[in-house]
């Protein structure tokens, strides 16, 4: 899985506001674009994002309330789908953050730990230079939602779950979902199977910092037309 660190996202002196303010928004706003043909042949809907991996305690991102393993999938009700890679897609984010108030849309573990419910945080960047966050993050794909009775429902896939690799090609970036888009459309027309990769991310809480470790479990889901 590929990891990046958020480094130009938030300044390390800098005096941050961040507010909760609930899971009011409509989720279909998740992410912005067209939708995946991933997501209509398997039956799902996925958003791709930022995976809070590694959180450093009391650093300026838990100032600002994320949580390790909180999912970052969009500010200002735009997506990661509608940039073409997630450099693009955070420096969105920083900028609108340095000029007003940036609503990040993130999705955090429920209290069981088995799925994700949407929240919002409230930030303001002001303009500084470049700095750490106390964070890494690593993309990833989120599975929000599964289709009863689609070709992932029969097949076992829960929400809550990450896809890790399809067929044994990792996805990575937004480049490799475009990639699979076209596979996975063409498996579906010949009616064949696909193997999916499935990852569930769990926090480890160390003195200092907050780690995580994740399970991956294979699956085949039988695609129809």
């Amino acid at each position: 899985m590929k990891s990046f660190a958020v480094v130009a996202v938030i300044v390390l002196s800098l005096v941050m506001s961040a507010e909760m303010i609930g899971s009011q928004q409509d989720t279909s706003k998740v992410c912005a674009g067209s939708t995946s043909q991933l997501d209509v042949v398997l039956g799902v809907r996925t958003a791709p994002g930022a995976l809070v991996i590694n959180l450093n305690a009391g650093s300026p991102a838990e100032r600002l309330g994320l949580r390790i393993c909180d999912f970052i999938a969009g500010f200002n009700g735009r997506g990661l789908r509608g940039y073409p890679n997630s450099t693009a897609f955070l420096a969105a984010m920083r900028e609108a953050a340095m000029f007003s108030d940036a609503d990040l849309q993130i999705w955090r573990k429920s209290q069981d730990g088995k799925t994700y419910d949407e929240d919002h945080l409230t930030a303001r960047i002001p303009l500084q230079p470049e700095s750490m966050l106390g964070i890494s993050t690593s993309f990833q794909v989120l599975i929000l939602d599964v289709v009863k009775n689609g070709a992932a429902d029969l097949a076992g896939v829960r929400a809550g779950e990450f896809i890790d690799k399809v067929d044994g090609q990792s996805v990575t970036d937004m480049r490799s979902i475009f990639q699979l888009d076209q596979r996975i459309k063409a498996a579906a027309d010949q009616q064949h199977e696909v193997l999916l990769t499935l990852a569930r991310w769990s926090p480890i809480e160390n003195p200092g910092a907050y780690k995580t470790t994740y399970e991956t479990r294979e699956i085949l889901v039988k695609l129809t037309k």
